[in-house]
């Protein structure tokens, strides 16, 4: 079966012909649900289109078409399902949009997934082959694995030392993050713990050395990432983590992971939100704790990211200029800032996607990105950080994401960062 799988963009990251891929190539990176797809469904032909890289050609022969539908592309799904079908072509949608809104997409496609595209596979493709789709499948909610095949799904612009792993199925984010979260909507609480020395084995075959955990805190379960790079150690990779405030409970496992080869720890919404930055500016001894992670991470020559999300209600104003005087003491390395909005207090809030504009002012929410990736701040930054961190990282690590997060702030992409 030749399946056509298409992964789209938004406004500002969508492909124009004659034209390179917009944004810093650092973050031009493959739909990953996809790659995992591709790794599954290995007796079919997947033929991968992504609109950051090309323009998608729907004509193409394919028995199939499934469409990745992210939050907000609610409008493109609909455009792309629509001339799909009208090449007769046969459309099923799955993604965090289909998996929480499927009836919104009632007549646009012939079928919605509700859950893991992975998990509703073995079904979906029976009932392609013998032209009985249902219209709607369930997806079991057990977390099952998947490799990325990365190679099957690389187009030219793409970051081509780009790797990838998944040590826990599940999330383990914040709770105000949940909504949002694929391994949220498709697993709920469920977890799954991939075997050791299955995951040592992934890991040497991955050819190159910096690699992504995908997993979302390695805080929260030392014991197992102590027994993960217990494994991997002698491998040799670099590795970029995600993490939560209580990365600073035990200063010996941020010792093992600065050994065991982590670059980057990037901190998630646990460590730093708008309630915490206001306290900051309340609270001098506040401040120097919150400074004082950042220098133990340091310490231990790893470069820090911190994540904030927004949560804006009707009419709220924040005062960005102030707020952002609580940043910049706290010494991290990278900003990545979401915002999500809602139009009435009854209503779900909903990622809000807000591009730079020249002559920004102080009360615009894209106010702390374009300070902290001013090339001023980052140079500033980068004087500290040689000594502390060493050279390799801060030449390796902190320039290429520094400038690549202020490519994407300058040419108007909303996230990264």
């Amino acid at each position: 079966m030749r399946v056509l799988a298409l992964s789209l963009a938004d406004d500002r990251r969508r492909f124009e012909r004659d034209l390179p891929p917009k944004g810093a190539q650092l973050l031009l990176n493959p739909d990953l649900e996809i790659a995992q797809l591709c790794s599954r469904a290995r007796g079919d032909e997947i033929i991968y289109q992504d609109e950051k890289a090309e323009i998608p050609d729907l004509t193409v022969p394919s028995d199939l078409v499934v469409v990745n539908t992210d939050f907000w592309q609610e409008s493109r799904v609909k455009e792309i399902a629509t001339e799909a079908r009208s090449l007769g072509k046969r459309v099923v949608l799955f993604g965090p949009r289909a998996t929480i809104r499927h009836q919104d997409f009632a007549g646009v496609a012939d079928s919605v997934v509700c859950g893991s595209i992975l998990n509703a596979w073995p079904e979906l493709r029976r009932d392609a082959l013998q032209d009985r789709l249902q219209r709607t499948y369930h997806a079991s909610p057990n977390p099952e694995h998947g490799r990325f095949d990365l190679k099957a799904v690389f187009k030219p612009g793409f970051d081509p030392d780009f790797q990838c792993l998944r040590a826990v199925i599940g999330c383990r984010c914040p709770p105000q993050m949940k909504p949002f979260c694929r391994q949220y909507l498709y697993h709920g609480d469920r977890l799954q713990q991939r075997d050791l020395r299955e995951l040592a084995a992934e890991v040497l075959a991955l050819r190159r050395k910096h690699v992504y955990l995908l997993d979302d805190d390695v805080a929260l379960d030392p014991e197992f990432y102590t027994r993960f790079f217990a494994r991997v150690w002698h491998q040799k990779r670099e590795w970029t983590v995600l993490a939560g405030e209580r990365i600073f409970d035990d200063s010996r496992y941020l010792r093992l992971l600065a050994k065991a080869g982590v670059r980057v720890i990037s901190l998630n919404e646990s460590w730093l939100n708008l309630e915490r930055l206001n306290r900051i500016l309340a609270s001098r001894s506040f401040a120097r704790r919150m400074a004082n992670q950042i220098g133990l991470l340091h310490r231990r020559r790893l470069l820090a990211g911190a994540r904030i999300s927004l949560f804006l209600e009707p009419g709220q104003e924040i005062d960005y200029e102030s707020t952002y005087r609580a940043i910049e003491p706290l010494g991290i390395d990278f900003l990545q800032v979401r915002f999500f909005a809602r139009p009435a207090p009854d209503q779900p809030f909903a990622p809000l996607f807000v591009p730079y504009e020249s002559g920004l002012e102080a009360n615009r929410p894209t106010w702390w990105k374009s300070r902290f990736y001013g090339l001023g701040s980052i140079i500033r930054r980068s004087l500290r950080r040689p000594v502390r961190v060493g050279f390799y990282s801060t030449f390796r690590y902190y320039y290429p994401r520094s400038f690549a997060y202020r490519q994407n702030l300058l040419e108007g992409i909303a996230y990264p960062p």
